[in-house]
């Protein structure tokens, strides 16, 4: 566990690194990391669609001004049964110009099998080349009508915006058995982010690293919400 988070502590020391550039706004991706959340949120009226390793398809819609949903799909069905899908409701608690609290669900079910996930609160805070974000993840699952909880984890992130068009980006899960490390670069283009990068899985001291490979595309105008001014956060 120490080890873990040494690494951890590395890593967002290696962001903090980088050459920055200071900019007014974070990149249009901002509402996740490379798959977990962030504290923010899309823009009313505002959707991505994403492909996590290409082909795993996800999406994500601002609804108002403290709410947005999504989901994805997994393209391989689980033995004979259903294709696994997932949907990401995601409620704002807080947000100021500099910190952004948000909570959600990531919600998984294969039909006729059951169905488990996370519950999540994430706070992210912004500095003037990036942003730190932590959150507390609680797993869950439900089958054959019975429900129970899992145990806890941890997440420790952060963007730091190397130039106007690469951001480098570090996620980290710890809990009390395992962790997941990723490192990598996000590119943004006008409404097109890529994310290249790398990291490893640890579990009770196995390692398995991996690469990873994301696309998305944000499109929609933002619309104001009645319950807000039009500058929204």
């Amino acid at each position: 566990m120490a080890r873990t988070v040494r690494i951890v502590s590395v890593l967002l020391l290696t962001i903090v690194a980088c050459p920055a550039v200071v900019l007014a706004q974070p990149d249009g991706g901002a509402t996740r990391l490379f798959f977990g959340p962030t504290g923010r949120l899309l823009a009313p009226g505002e959707v991505y669609v994403a492909g996590y390793g290409v082909m795993i398809p996800g999406m994500q819609a601002g609804i108002s001004r403290r709410f947005s949903v999504g989901g994805g799909v997994f393209p391989v069905a689980v033995g004979h049964r259903s294709i696994p899908f997932w949907v990401t409701p995601k409620v704002q608690l807080y947000a100021t110009d500099r910190t952004s609290v948000a909570a959600g669900l990531i919600h998984g079910l294969v039909l006729g099998a059951g169905s488990g996930g996370y519950a999540y609160v994430v706070s992210t805070r912004e500095t003037t080349t990036g942003a730190y974000t932590v959150g507390a993840f609680m797993s869950y699952a439900r089958s054959g009508g019975e429900g129970a909880a899992g145990a806890p984890a941890f997440q420790f992130g952060g963007e730091h915006r190397a130039s106007r068009r690469v951001t480098v980006v570090s996620e980290n899960y710890v809990s009390r058995h395992a962790a997941t490390l990723l490192l990598g670069v996000r590119l943004h283009r006008n409404r097109l982010f890529v994310d290249l990068g790398g990291g490893a899985a640890v579990l009770r001291g196995f390692v398995m690293p991996a690469a990873l490979v994301n696309l998305a595309w944000r499109f929609g105008t933002a619309r104001p919400s009645r319950s807000a001014p039009s500058s929204g956060s």
